[in-house]
């Protein structure tokens, strides 16, 4: 703090923040998940006048990363398929223990060492992440009698640029080159508000101004066909054909040749034979590592503006209403420019185009693969053509959405007495509707060779903005309870029950790729929370909290035609009743600080908190069936001591985070084209010290 005058002041604060990884790659002996980080920020404040002041802050951040790292928890078979391009099991992280594969369990074994947060990378890959941000800030507060103004202007940008081995293994299955991703906001805040009697009033509006731009390069590696191929070939086995490859690699017929034989009569399979040989020898064309997008750009411009009022009415000087509503409009333009090479696509849909009418009226080599035990076989079409770098996909599109909805809320509390009250609430709350900017997000399947605009039926498949957009969430909130200081000041006791319906909940679910948002039409929350602190004696505070929620699907949602014939088995689908992911039942949390005097001049702090839940899902769509992506319950604890001066003008502190060093996972998935599942772990025990200085 740096006072210039008697009516300016000038304050700068400063950090860094460094630690090791916590993922351990065992191909480069590199660790990932790593933290490197510095930020800055000065402040400026200056007395006007005795009713006005303004605060201007500017600040900066930035990182220089290795995130995010992964540990294999279940394999797949098409784990044996990278073991046969390695040549071995250098690609299985310790701890591998094989069984074999069942009707209920198709996995072929399980990592028995997850708490070692060991993977494998691609050589020459790495998830190297930077960041930079900045922003400007003024507020001004002017007391003008009748009421306090507040105006609050900002404008900030942010930049990141990301590498990823987003096939997280050894081999060079697929990799992005350099995510951009950058926002530019402007944000403008008015406020009056004043009393009038037994009104306490306030009134305002606000706009928002945001500019974003991404260009993604999801690529195939120099792997990529060796895998793709010899993945085919293991998963076809058990057609009655035989099954088949899709690059001419090895000796075997191709699985288009395949497909021909599976034809009820010989001239019907003879002509269809000579159709798939007549296009590329009956074989697709190999990818060169590199292919894929070459640059998808995509831009989203938003603005938005609300006015908004808040209100609270003293009916007696025991009973309060508040009151409070906020008109919110917000218009969303989309641009996408995208560009990918892909020659697996391309001669894919020329073995369709080429065969069409010899499967089937209308039907080519691939839709008739496609087809084959009920579009089971539908993912093996997929690595041969990605969504993800599907070239039917290139062009400019562009899209935009506009909303407005009126959000609102009532409340009614009444004083029991001067330390307990109780209350009962409504409010709607609204969440904006935004675009998916992905590629992969356009309804679209290996076998087009053409596609429709937004008019065209989701069956027929499509190129269509309107299919990456998704809806505006509302929440109806209903809640009651009571607060209470039975101890005087210092000290709490509250009871709360809640009950929550949320319409269009946004589930945002990550596919391997990008985390991907998708409507579904009804989620209840219900549930009670109690919360209680206390403080026994000088110097000791206590607190804790349980709370019970059931958050769960009250409707049904299947996200895919290829897989809604599996029933209940669809991976890509919320049934009514399910629980919602990382959403425990039970949760209880407790705290305690003590503040030892040493002398007349410095003291001592201790700190210690704790959370405990029971077990919740990690993952909502394609999750294990056996639900071992499941969390079991489990309890975090932190803690901290310091020791400084009273007038904490500097403090030395020793703290630890998870320390019992607990193992959970913060996310599951399935990397992309496999059919293994990993997590993402957590922190293990993290002990760190900090210094702090204020001058």
């Amino acid at each position: 703090n740096i006072p210039l005058n008697d009516s300016l002041a000038f304050r700068f604060d400063a950090s860094a923040r460094s630690r090791d990884g916590y993922v351990h790659d065992i191909t480069s002996n590199d660790d990932i998940n790593t933290t490197n980080r510095w930020a800055g920020r000065g402040q400026m404040l200056w007395d006007i006048s005795p009713n006005a002041t303004l605060r201007v802050i500017a600040d900066g951040a930035a990182t220089h990363e290795v995130c995010c790292g992964i540990t294999p928890l279940l394999y797949g078979t098409t784990d044996l398929v990278i073991a046969g391009i390695l040549g071995g099991p250098s690609g299985i992280v310790p701890g591998f223990v094989p069984h074999a594969p069942t009707l209920a369990d198709p996995s072929i074994g399980f990592n028995s060492q997850t708490d070692s947060r060991n993977m494998t990378v691609t050589p020459g890959r790495n998830y190297n992440e930077r960041t930079q941000e900045q922003g400007i800030s003024a507020q001004l507060d002017w007391d003008l009698g009748f009421g306090h103004l507040t105006s609050i202007t900002a404008d900030r940008s942010w930049q990141s640029v990301r590498n990823q081995d987003i096939d997280f293994n050894k081999i060079d299955i697929s990799y992005r080159d350099g995510l951009r991703v950058a926002f530019q906001n402007f944000s403008e805040e008015l406020r009056l508000q004043g009393e009038a009697g037994r009104l306490n009033w306030l009134g305002g509006g606000d706009y928002g101004d945001e500019k974003m731009h991404q260009t993604d390069t999801i690529r195939v590696g120099t792997q990529v066909n060796q895998y793709t191929s010899f993945a085919v070939l293991g998963g076809t086995g058990a057609l009655p054909c035989g099954g088949g490859e899709l690059f001419n690699f090895t000796a075997a017929s191709s699985i288009f040749e395949c497909a021909a034989g599976m034809l009820p009569t010989a001239p019907a399979r003879a002509a269809a034979l000579a159709a798939v040989d007549a296009v590329n020898s009956g074989y697709i064309s190999p990818n060169a590592s590199g292919m894929g997008q070459q640059a998808d750009n995509w831009s989203v411009h938003t603005q938005n503006w609300a006015v908004f009022t808040h209100d609270e009415f003293n009916i007696t000087d025991r009973l309060q209403l508040t009151v409070g509503a906020r008109y919110n409009s917000e218009t969303k333009d989309l641009g996408a420019h995208l560009n990918s090479v892909a020659n697996s696509c391309t001669t894919l849909q020329a073995m369709e185009s080429g065969t069409v009418g010899f499967f089937g009226p209308g039907v080519g080599a691939v839709t008739f693969l496609d087809n084959v035990l009920s579009g089971a076989l539908s993912s093996t079409m997929n690595l041969a053509c990605n969504p993800a770098i599907n070239t039917i996909s290139n062009g400019n599109w562009a899209g935009s959405s506009d909303e407005n909805f009126w959000t609102y809320l009532a409340s009614l509390s009444y004083h029991l007495n001067d330390s307990t009250m109780v209350y009962a609430g409504y409010s709607r709350g609204y969440k904006a509707g935004g675009y998916n900017v992905d590629r992969s997000g356009f309804d679209v399947l290996p076998s087009l060779t053409a596609v429709g605009n937004c008019s065209t039926p989701f069956a027929l498949g499509r190129v269509c903005v309107d299919d990456l957009h998704f809806k505006p969430e509302f929440t109806d909130a209903y809640e009651v309870g009571f607060r209470s200081s039975p101890f005087g000041r210092g000290s709490t006791f509250n009871l709360t029950a809640f009950y929550e319906q949320i319409h269009d909940y946004q589930l945002n679910a990550f596919n391997g790729f990008n985390f991907i948002t998708r409507n579904v039409p009804e989620v209840i929350s219900e549930g009670v929370e109690l919360e209680t602190s206390v403080r026994p004696m000088e110097g000791l505070a206590l607190n804790a909290g349980v709370t019970y929620n059931d958050a769960h699907y009250d409707s049904q949602v299947r996200f895919s035609p290829l897989t809604a014939p599996l029933g209940a088995a669809d991976p890509n689908a919320v049934f009514k009743g399910e629980v919602l992911s990382f959403a425990p039942q039970w949760v209880v949390t407790g705290g305690a600080s003590y503040e030892l005097r040493l002398g007349a001049n410095y003291h001592a702090m201790f700190y210690v908190d704790g959370r405990w839940n029971d077990g919740y899902r990690t993952q909502t769509l394609a999750r294990d069936p056996l639900g071992r992506t499941d969390n079991s319950a489990f309890a975090i604890f932190n803690a901290r001591i310091g020791v400084g001066p009273r007038d904490d003008r500097w403090s030395v502190e020793l703290w630890a985070r998870n320390l019992t060093d607990e193992f959970f996972f913060v996310g599951a998935f399935q990397p992309p084209l496999q059919n293994s599942y990993v997590v993402f772990p957590n922190e293990p025990r993290t002990v760190g010290f900090e210094l702090r200085g204020r001058w």
